[in-house]
């Protein structure tokens, strides 16, 4: 759905549009691999609410008619879908690679460049990209990056021989 409103919030260019079709495909890929090796986490509340919103603003957007609003909104709710990772992480409870978190970021990351390189003055066009790809992609990239480095700095215990 973020995909197909985005189309409209790009006006129908089907270079930018395209670009957020790869990454999705990209992820798609990642989470049906994560589902079919049994490596998906388990889905609790916050996924279920914003799964609920999502289909409460695809409503909202197909009886509007209002592009931008249905695509910023979708931002707030991919934001909050991070949520459960970062708490994850942070927690210990979850252990990530970082390949493709970073992936989605490089992904995110084009298409930035893309509406950069063609820009007209659309700032609701950066939204997806930013707010989703960048920060949300990013701040898992970071965590898991951070994690590393605070468990490559602790002392590894001596091996007696």
């Amino acid at each position: 759905m973020n995909s197909i409103s985005y189309f409209f919030v790009v006006n129908g260019n089907w270079f930018k549009f395209s670009l957020s079709v790869v990454v999705a495909i990209g992820l798609s890929t990642i989470f049906l691999y994560t589902l079919r090796t049994g490596r998906f986490g388990k889905i609790g509340w916050v996924e279920i609410l914003s799964f609920l919103m999502a289909v409460a603003i695809g409503l909202v957007w197909k009886t509007s008619g209002n592009n931008s609003l249905a695509n910023l909104s979708l931002q707030v709710v991919l934001a909050i879908s991070f949520i459960p990772t970062i708490k994850g992480l942070l927690s210990r409870e979850l252990k990530e690679r970082p390949l493709p978190w970073l992936l989605a970021v490089s992904g995110y990351s084009l298409q930035v460049l893309a509406i950069l390189t063609d820009w007209n003055s659309d700032w609701v066009a950066l939204a997806y990209p930013i707010v989703n790809g960048i920060f949300g992609n990013g701040s898992v990239a970071v965590i898991i990056f951070y994690q590393a480095k605070q468990q490559a700095s602790k002392p590894q215990p001596r091996r007696i021989k």
